[in-house]
């Protein structure tokens, strides 16, 4: 039988008109350079010309009948995530899901022009009104079962680099809110969707609106959590495992962060507010414990911060929205705090991984609002 609807209502961003504005643009040739304002080692700065609402698809995009343009906005506003593709130093994204937006396009932000394009155009005709009991999202994938259905992705979107492709693990799809279980893959090579496993072979619970994902660039293997244990997922062998139970946590509400140095899988459970280490040494039999930190609440029983992991520093940092930037001191177990000026409005619904770093430039970046540009800071 299927899951239970996801409780949250639409977030229903849109505006009348946006259609006409955007035009349906796919951005920039990518291979331009664009001016921006130098960011200086305590102020966030623009990328002009990298607003959401620039690149979203028009209203009736292929004769759909659906307002893409006007409710695209809900790509940022409604519990999305992204992952940084390491290969091309861009940050990819995408979601939409249950009552808030039918669109299943990826976009990237592209560090080294400093453009927002739109990767792919949405899968029409966009899924039904109509739910059917006994399916996963309550219908079949959309464009004859060759792509995913728009959902909420929560914290179940990676970056494979070694196979170069983004993994979309589950979520609560648009428009039943009916939560789903399975993985799927979309190759930066063949530039097409595919299904890895469905809901039944993947073994995750089926009581979580969403789930957790990091990518372990040693093992290549994506660490996925439920709320109730590890898995070590390998894409080359297309298999899942269970590696680790978990007590106590809740993967809606939670986060995963690999800290590939230390051999760390944190989960972040805003939920219960506490933050587990799940040691990773022996990726087939990791072991999981509670890591006390200090100073850090604002994180660690946050709603969704920005969460990143800075290899050059070797720190975890979190940006929850506001002024302040946390770091945390892996060696002592502290958070320490930093005011940034002219931060970015972060979204109700939370940044995900929407908030990076990356190395190749050695800055932080974000994308929060859809009537605003994108943001960057360089320590």
């Amino acid at each position: 039988m299927p899951a239970a609807k996801h409780a949250a209502g639409g977030v229903s961003w849109g505006r009348a008109g946006r259609a006409a504005e955007s035009g349906g643009r796919r951005g920039s040739d990518p291979g331009e350079s664009a001016p921006d304002v130098a960011a200086t080692g305590d102020s966030w700065s623009a990328m002009p010309g990298t607003r959401l609402t620039t690149v979203c698809p028009p209203n009736d995009f292929g004769g759909s009948g659906y307002e893409f343009g006007d409710r695209c906005g809900n790509v940022l506003a409604a519990w999305n995530s992204g992952a940084l593709d390491t290969k091309r130093n861009r940050l990819v994204f995408l979601g939409g899901g249950h009552e808030d937006y039918a669109g299943n396009e990826l976009y990237a932000l592209e560090l080294g022009t400093r453009r927002l394009v739109r990767l792919t155009d949405p899968g029409v005709p966009i899924a039904g009104r109509g739910a059917t009991q006994g399916l996963e999202c309550g219908m079949p994938a959309i464009v004859s079962g060759t792509q995913p259905n728009s959902r909420h992705t929560y914290d179940g979107v990676a970056y494979v680099e070694h196979a170069d492709v983004l993994l979309l693990v589950g979520g609560s799809c648009f428009p039943t809110g009916y939560r789903t279980r399975d993985i799927w893959a979309y190759s930066f090579t063949s530039q097409a969707w595919s299904l890895k496993l469905t809901a039944a072979q993947t073994g995750l619970y089926a009581g979580d609106d969403g789930y957790t994902t990091a990518y372990d660039p040693v093992t290549e293997l994506v660490f996925i959590s439920d709320s109730t244990a590890v898995f070590a997922y390998d894409f080359g062998r297309n298999r899942i495992d269970m590696v680790a139970r978990l007590d106590g946590f809740n993967s809606t509400y939670g986060q995963a962060l690999l800290v590939p140095d230390r051999r760390w899988l944190l989960l972040f459970n805003h939920g219960a507010g506490n933050l587990l280490r799940v040691d990773i040494t022996q990726p087939t039999s990791p072991t999981v414990s509670v890591l006390a930190t200090t100073g850090g609440a604002s994180v660690v029983a946050g709603y969704f911060p920005g969460l990143t992991y800075n290899r050059d520093e070797k720190v975890v940092v979190a940006w929850p929205g506001g002024r302040n930037v946390y770091r945390l001191d892996l060696n002592d177990l502290r958070w320490s705090t930093q005011a940034i000026a002219n931060p970015p409005t972060a979204t109700a619904n939370g940044v995900f991984e929407r908030f990076t770093y990356s190395s190749a430039t050695r800055e932080y970046v974000t994308i929060v609002q859809p009537d605003d540009d994108a943001r960057y800071w360089r320590p």
